[in-house]
């Protein structure tokens, strides 16, 4: 006997064993008998649903034995199989002593056994992952054989630290297995933005770099203005032996009478001019030499990646005069 056969076997038992004699409902069996009428219409074309409401309907205002089979049917057909299990028992219950009772027990079995077989196997790219199924947990990653699931629809998750976590739903029909693999996402490292400078420290940055900056071109600068400085002196140094000698000459020319004093001026102005025939030109040597280097170094340039250097480089000079039986030398560095 198929399902809509049944079922029409059980309409025409429900017109037969309901009797309408709860006291309640007495004055209304006719609404009873709608609801199960469209029920029936409903199930006939495979609305599900509508049926069961329409049911449940009927059951609330004359409850009988067979609404509660025709539940379990509409249930079985929704594959909410659980409940289809209960309305059986209940038929089994409120009529112990049915004819078809033992086929409804094996229908029963049968719908246990079609549980037993559905669920999901998972197969997951990472061990020790925690496993949801509708907000259950159900065991750590890898999972062996199938999870039991109800059938119909569920929602997994997938959970496991330093991973994405992974949502997925799926649907189960009664007796059937579902498969998924499942490949975990490493977690993105979000690295920490570095905090904005205020415009107060930025435009203190850029003091304190020009200053540095500044500082560093005069010290670059220091050994130049040190090279014309001594330049500056022997130039000086000689101009001023060099008017001198010239005094003790004119000195030595008015003593031409006492030979004495003559000869100790000319020696005192050949002494001079010699000294100044070395300063002025030592003087000169300095200043030239010195804007040659400053030339070739540049020190107000500042090329980019470039390292100051730490040696300093210079030209050093040694004149040396020997003035009877004395000796001068005079040196600069720069």
């Amino acid at each position: 006997m198929d399902n809509r056969t049944m079922f029409n076997t059980f309409f025409v038992l429900f017109l037969t064993f309901c009797h309408f004699d709860n006291l309640s409902f007495a004055q209304s069996p006719e609404l009873a008998k709608t609801h199960f009428e469209a029920a029936k219409s409903y199930y006939n074309q495979g609305k599900y649903e509508k049926a069961l409401d329409e049911f449940q309907e009927a059951y609330r205002l004359q409850p009988c034995a067979e609404i509660s089979y025709n539940i379990a049917q509409c249930y079985e057909r929704l594959s909410i199989l659980d409940k289809a299990i209960e309305y059986y028992k209940k038929y089994l219950d409120e009529k112990p002593d049915a004819k078809d009772a033992q086929a409804v027990k094996e229908k029963i079995e049968s719908i246990f056994q079609r549980l037993e077989q559905t669920g999901i196997i998972l197969t997951i790219s990472e061990n020790g992952a925690r496993i949801f199924i509708d907000g259950q947990e159900v065991g750590l990653s890898p999972i062996e054989g199938m999870i039991k699931v109800t059938p119909g629809n569920h929602e997994l998750k997938v959970e496991k630290e330093g991973f994405e976590k992974f949502t997925m739903k799926f649907s189960v029909a009664a007796g059937l297995q579902q498969s998924a693999e499942i490949s975990l996402t490493p977690e993105k490292k979000v690295e920490a933005e570095k905090p904005k400078k205020n415009i107060a420290e930025t435009e203190g940055e850029v003091k304190i770099e020009k200053t540095e900056e500044k500082t560093s071109k005069n010290r670059g600068m220091a050994g130049f203005y040190a090279g014309y400085g001594v330049g500056g002196a022997l130039l000086i140094g000689g101009a001023i032996t060099g008017a001198l000698s010239l005094v003790n000459v004119e000195k030595a020319n008015d003593n031409l009478n006492d030979t004495d004093t003559n000869n100790s001026y000319r020696d005192k102005a050949k002494k001079l001019a010699l000294a100044t025939d070395i300063l002025l030109p030592a003087g000169a040597v300095a200043v030239i030499v010195t804007t040659i280097v400053l030339v070739i170094k540049k020190p107000w340039v500042k090329e980019k990646g470039e390292k100051e250097k730490k040696k300093t480089q210079g030209v050093l000079i040694y004149p040396v005069v020997l003035l009877d039986s004395n000796s001068m030398r005079i040196g600069f560095y720069f």
